[in-house]
């Protein structure tokens, strides 16, 4: 079925998951040898971006349930991506900030930021001394 540009489709498609682990991987790699980076960081500070812009998008449409949705389901302890992806394709509002996410997180924007972050040193894996365990806490 051919569309004319003012035409929309009654659902957007759906854009393809991109994967949080793989993302840091190749992160971690452009940043380098030289710089040492725990992969668990990472994903939690593409996460993080992710809990920055979900809501915010969710506002700016007046969607302030899925907005507290959004906030609450990343702050949970026993929080998994899937979750995530889940929640974001159960409506075509939901959908449409998926594929703005997906996008997001495909970009080169994102990766650069990522790697620049690593860089700076902001994923270094933590030494394990009691100093470290006491900020921890």
């Amino acid at each position: 079925m051919r569309r004319l540009p003012e035409q929309r489709m009654p659902h957007e498609p759906m854009a393809a998951e991109p994967s949080i682990s793989e993302l840091a991987a190749r992160c971690i790699s452009a940043a380098g040898t030289a710089h040492d980076a725990d992969p668990a960081s990472v994903r939690t500070g593409i996460l993080n971006m992710a809990a920055t812009q979900l809501p915010h998008w969710f506002r700016a449409e007046r969607r302030t349930a899925e907005a507290t949705a959004v906030e609450q389901m990343l702050a949970r302890d026993d929080f998994q991506v899937q979750q995530l992806w889940a929640f974001l394709a159960d409506d075509p509002g939901r959908l449409t900030a998926r594929n703005k996410l997906a996008e997001l997180l495909s970009s080169s924007l994102v990766h650069d930021i990522v790697v620049g972050s690593i860089r700076q040193g902001n994923h270094a894996p933590k030494s394990g001394t009691a100093a470290d365990f006491g900020a921890l806490c």
